[in-house]
């Protein structure tokens, strides 16, 4: 017999417990379930959005009206930052946070969502030819209608908590940075246009009176 063949029972005793400790050590993400994947859909489309719109405010506006839109994006972007960390928070404490009827959440879910809202909406008032029913920007391109969240986002984040508050630790955390990774917005400067990305600046305003968050 060749002896290779042959382990020995003391080594395969040592091989079965690194392995039992590898699987501790190697936290799996856990896998989605419909209402998760619903869930992160709606999130991700109305952050998509949001970037569609900052790519056309960049290219179309100009002077005040970019400067803000500008503003209204980061703080949209700003604001769903905190819906998102509050979230991926609680996914990672598990059942020691209840998101249900915490006044502080709904309030960081209501400030996100209505911020998201009123830059899209911004936007596309902006960019709406004068008389034009269809809301059509400038170089030809339709604009669709700012999409409203078919769910209350404090509803959307409650449903991810309650998928993954009873999993194990590592499930959790794994859970939650995989989240935070999927729900993350850009920022103003990292939102791709191929106009400049700075807005222009006007007769008689500083450079120190544009509100920017990275200056």
């Amino acid at each position: 017999m060749k002896a290779h063949a042959i382990v020995p029972r003391c080594e395969a005793r040592r091989m079965a417990a690194a392995l039992a400790i590898l699987s501790l050590t190697l936290p799996a993400f856990p896998q989605q379930t419909a209402t998760t994947r619903s869930a992160l859909a709606e999130i991700v489309e109305t952050r998509d959005r949001c970037t569609e719109y900052a790519n056309i405010a960049k290219k179309e506006l100009k002077g005040d009206r970019l400067i803000k839109a500008r503003g209204l994006y980061i703080e949209a972007y700003s604001d769903n930052s905190a819906w998102v960390t509050t979230v991926k928070s609680a996914i990672r404490e598990g059942t020691a946070k209840r998101l249900e009827g915490d006044k502080l959440y709904e309030q960081v879910s209501s400030k996100a969502a209505n911020a998201s809202r009123d830059f899209a909406e911004y936007v596309k008032t902006q960019i709406a030819s004068p008389g034009d029913s269809k809301q059509g920007v400038g170089f030809g391109a339709p604009v669709s209608p700012v999409l409203i969240l078919a769910s209350p986002l404090a509803d959307i984040g409650i449903k991810l908590w309650k998928a993954y508050r009873e999993k194990v630790t590592a499930e959790r955390v794994a859970a939650s940075d995989g989240f935070a990774k999927d729900a993350a917005w850009k920022s103003w400067d990292e939102v791709g246009a191929s106009g400049p990305s700075r807005p222009e600046s006007t007769p008689g305003r500083s450079e120190s009176d544009l509100p920017l968050i990275h200056r």
